[in-house]
């Protein structure tokens, strides 16, 4: 238990000051909710819990692999190194090349960490309002992922990340036929009122 304290802590301390993009909760919160669940998984072990803790401090707090292996040892530096996208050092790269490279990277995962992997994109998905256009592209490099891991991940997480992916589109559907409405009868009214 004290290396899953110490890696939230750590966490915690690293994603200091950060917000997540959709909702402005404190960064923590999706670590936190990631590990939750993997803690419920019957890969959960104390070293699984804390890479899906620490899993975006590498990525996106700079906080380098060597140093995480110095704090929590060989196994969860390895893991977070799986769930971290190698793309970040090929900015110059089109994104599809970028995703294509991460996608890769985590289907020549081990196990435990391709099951993270997707319980991070699920959560992920579940924050992004429709009202976001990057949601369909979203949409689109998530179900990219889940066909990379789908010979990996137990059947059942494949169908809640697939379901995931619906849910996202199909409320992306009803914001753009909603605001699609509002526009045209904002549109009808203005030709009424000339």
């Amino acid at each position: 238990m004290s290396l899953i304290l110490d890696a939230f802590q750590f966490a915690a301390r690293a994603h200091a000051g950060q917000t997540r993009k959709y909702n402005g909760a404190p960064y923590i919160t999706h670590p936190i909710r990631v590990a939750g669940r993997v803690a419920t998984m019957p890969i959960a072990t104390e070293e699984r819990v804390a890479v899906a803790i620490l899993h975006d401090v590498s990525e996106d707090c700079g906080v380098a692999i060597s140093r995480i292996r110095d704090l929590f040892g060989d196994k969860v530096a390895d893991g977070v190194n799986w769930l971290t996208n190698p793309s970040k050092q090929f900015k110059h790269l089109p994104r599809c090349d970028r995703k294509a490279l991460d996608r890769a990277h985590i289907s020549e995962a081990p196990l435990e960490y391709a099951i993270i992997k997707a319980i991070d994109r699920i959560d992920n998905l579940g924050e992004m309002p429709a009202s976001e256009s990057f949601c369909e592209l979203y949409a689109e490099e998530s179900r990219d992922l889940g066909r990379a891991i789908e010979h990996k991940i137990p059947p059942g997480l494949f169908t809640e990340l697939e379901n995931a992916i619906l849910r996202m589109e199909v409320a992306r559907m009803h914001y753009r036929s909603f605001m699609l409405r509002d526009s045209y009868e904002i549109d009808a009214g203005a030709r009424v009122l000339r």
